[in-house]
């Protein structure tokens, strides 16, 4: 079975949607976890629950910084990608609209000479 390009264009990016949606939901649920959890412990067990409010502090740090570093990975892969179409486009324009020169390139006095003068 061939690979047809068109299919890994279309592929590639929504992979990579999908992949920045999956880290950041789990990001995301893990700090949901971590703050519920703290906020049960709050009435029952104040120490452990500064203890998991510090865990959910460094955790959002965390996130926040993982946050960052997805969004340039994701505007980096995109715009290699997209300079990559945009590459598949114009070579394939070229080819498609290819023009031949009709008349090859000559010396400027080559139309003066006479065939005597012709050294082999």
């Amino acid at each position: 079975m061939t690979r047809h390009p068109t299919n890994s264009l279309l592929i590639r990016p929504l992979a990579l949607g999908v992949r920045l949606t999956a880290n950041l939901t789990a990001g995301h649920l893990l700090i949901q976890l971590i703050s519920t959890a703290t906020i049960t412990l709050f009435t029952t067990i104040p120490v452990v629950s500064l203890l998991t409010l510090l865990i959910l502090l460094l955790l959002t740090i965390l996130e926040v910084a993982v946050a960052i570093i997805q969004a340039y990975v994701f505007v980096l892969l995109l715009s290699l990608y997209l300079q990559e179409t945009s590459n598949l486009t114009m070579a394939h324009q070229a080819h498609s609209y290819h023009i031949v020169d009709p008349q090859p390139m000559t010396h400027p006095r080559s139309c003066c000479r006479s065939p005597n003068h012709i050294r082999y």
